[in-house]
């Protein structure tokens, strides 16, 4: 993985890193990961259609151990909500 850049919201550094989905039946998917620093993740792959308030889908506890997809082309175009840091 060699397109790993830091992003600083609020003086919170979260990397984000080039990644694989690779599903059970051998169907593989590149993305960008965030979230845990950790060289091989696995859990429920869900899907969430949110246009908008996907700061909240990220920190509900309701996803822990779960993979998020998010399906919406535009993710982060409006801008991250400062309180929320």
């Amino acid at each position: 993985m060699t397109n790993e850049h830091a992003l600083d919201w609020m003086n919170m550094q979260t990397t984000i890193r080039d990644g694989l989905l690779v599903l059970a039946d051998g169907s593989v998917f590149e993305g960008e990961l965030i979230g845990a620093d950790a060289p091989v993740a696995s859990g429920e792959v869900v899907f969430n259609t949110v246009m908008s308030g996907y700061q909240e889908v990220i920190t509900d506890p309701s996803y822990a151990g779960q993979i998020i997809t998010f399906t919406t082309s535009h993710l982060g175009n409006y801008g991250v909500n400062a309180t929320d840091f």
